[in-house]
């Protein structure tokens, strides 16, 4: 018996142990506690490593009597394409910014943000805009399970009416290869090719939307995003020195099986 209760004795040290460092390693700390930017400032965390196409948690103890921002900021050294020429070196395009609701005391605000195809590394950003701002905590944990992502994203969508993803004859005819996915399973690899607009819809969860529609289904998410881009733009990149519109290595290259275009930014068809 003595043995026994030692045994377990034991093994809950240990459970207790493993569950203190994976709690260490998942949860991780990003900025000092109390942070204070004056209007107009903002401040980056250091970067933490991210797995590409993972959902991660963000949580800011936070307190902005105007809005404000935070945004999630993913990275690679080494990208040759989707860069943010305008950034530090190895920042990527298609920035998650969120905005932080005006509050006179601290609030808990969480969301949730998914690292970019190309990305190794990922940091985040918190923006005074027209009054100060006070950051009393922030973490990152993750990659965290679809399913919390997915009650997060039904949390803050005010109930809007999601439509089903079945298509029609019309629309399997045009896309016959999408359809044929969607149906049978596997990857579909999806480009969102334009401007901020295409980015925000290329930062909400709607690659897990379609995938728990059609179980079997799995979504990649590419974005060829250049801010205020027309798609003239992506013609002719060296009259445009501070984008990285290089539609080869952007789109071509990550050979996807559909590419959505959109935005406002283009100005004429040709």
């Amino acid at each position: 018996m003595r043995l026994r209760a030692a045994g377990i004795a034991i093994a809950g040290v240990l459970a207790l142990v493993l569950a203190n460092a994976a709690l260490t390693a998942d949860s991780r700390k990003l900025f000092p506690n109390g942070v204070q930017l004056t209007p107009g400032t903002k401040q980056e965390s250091a970067d933490f490593k991210a797995e590409p196409l993972q959902f991660y948690r963000f949580e800011c103890h936070v307190k902005s009597p105007t809005p404000g921002f935070v945004a999630a900021l993913w990275r690679n050294p080494d990208a040759i394409w989707g860069r943010d020429l305008q950034g530090r070196p190895g920042d990527l395009r298609a920035e998650d910014y969120q905005l932080v609701p005006a509050s006179d005391g601290l609030q808990d605000f969480i969301f949730y943000s998914r690292a970019q195809f190309n990305a190794v590394a990922g940091c985040l950003r918190v923006q005074a805009i027209d009054g100060p701002m006070e950051v009393e905590s922030a973490s990152i944990s993750g990659p965290v399970a679809d399913g919390e992502v997915l009650a997060w994203a039904d949390s803050i969508s005010g109930g809007f009416e999601k439509k089903d993803v079945t298509a029609d004859a019309e629309q399997a005819a045009l896309l016959p290869r999408t359809t044929l996915t969607m149906h049978s399973g596997g990857r579909l690899r999806i480009a969102f090719l334009g401007d901020s607009i295409m980015q925000d819809a290329a930062n909400s969860p709607v690659d897990l939307w379609l995938e728990q529609a059609k179980p079997g289904l799995r979504v990649e998410i590419v974005t060829a995003i250049g801010g205020g881009a027309g798609m003239e733009r992506w013609n002719h990149p060296e009259k445009w020195p501070t984008h990285d519109l290089n539609l080869k290595a952007a789109v071509i290259d990550q050979r996807p099986d559909l590419v959505l275009i959109g935005g406002i930014s283009t100005n004429s068809v040709a």
